[in-house]
Formats: structure tokens, sequence, C-alpha cells
């Protein structure tokens, strides 16, 4: 799952076209969802700044410019200030970026517990549990993110629009 913070009333412009998989010789059917019944399909991305994060991460960025760690929410107005000025804050001082940042982390295979698997007259302690593999999430890497949403804020606060995420 992820989260990913947009701005309200973004227009969006077609980056690729395609033929609806409702085509069928020549003809599209009218009632298709994907096409709209046009035979073509557009696929759109939004003109202004959008980020999309994985959930963890977002949780992180959030609490690193001081809001609460919530999946989904709005900044307009005072509180699309008080984002601004949270990713300004966040920007200058590490010790707010540290709430979002984590080590790589690395478990080897077989620490989930274990099983007796028994052969014939002999039985044997097998182990069980995949490996695991946890991504850190560096001090340059929440800049660049918490900048992204700085971006996204001072965007929607001269268009007149919201900050959504969710």
């Amino acid at each position: 799952m992820s989260v990913t913070f947009f701005i309200t009333g973004t227009p969006t412009h077609v980056v690729d076209t395609w033929e609806c998989q409702c085509v069928d010789d020549g003809k599209a059917w009218p009632t298709c969802l994907h096409c709209m019944g046009t035979g073509k399909v557009e696929y759109e991305e939004p003109v202004w700044p959008s980020l999309n994060l994985a959930n963890t991460n977002a949780l992180n960025v959030l609490q690193a410019i001081g809001f609460a760690p919530e999946y989904d929410g709005v900044w307009e107005g005072e509180t699309l200030d008080r984002a601004i000025e949270g990713c300004l804050r966040a920007l200058n001082s590490e010790s707010r970026r540290a709430v979002a940042t984590r080590e790589a982390y690395h478990i080897p295979g077989g620490h989930a517990g274990v099983r007796v698997v028994h052969e014939g007259n002999v039985a044997r302690v097998e182990r069980m549990g995949a490996e695991v593999f946890g991504c850190g999430y560096s001090d340059e890497t929440v800049r660049a993110r918490v900048g992204q949403i700085l971006d996204i804020c001072r965007k929607a606060k001269e268009e007149g629009e919201k900050v959504c995420w969710g």
C-alpha cells in the first residue's frame, strides 16, 4: 500500500494513448468503462507535482514535518501554512528529520522458530522462516521527500487549492 500527496484541481496531460481491449472488428463497446465507448484509452498524469510514498515512509515524513501520522488528510488555509512551515523547519533541522530515518537491516533465514521432522527413528530439528531484508531511509532521502512535499504545498497555495493525501 502507499500514500499519495496531491493537489486538488490539478490539470492533467495525456502521456500515452492506445486502443482499448474492448475494440472488436474496429468497433468499441459503447458501455466500456475504460474508453467510454471511444475505442481509445488515454493515460494521463498530473501537471502539478505529486508524490507517492510507501505507508511507513509517508507516516514518518508527516511526523518529521510536525503532523500526526495519518493515512489520509487535507491541508488547506491555516493547516497548509503549517505544513509549509513544518517542511521548512524539517529541511533545516536534522533532529526533526531523524524521526523519519531508519537503518537497513537483514534477518537471515531460519529465525521464525523451529519444527521437529521425524524420519524413521530419527528426529531432526529444522529452522523455519524466510530471509528478510529491510530497506533503510536515509536523512538524504527524508530531505528530498520533505522538499517534494514543500513544492506541492507551495504550488497548492499559489493556485488556491488544497493538498490531500491518502
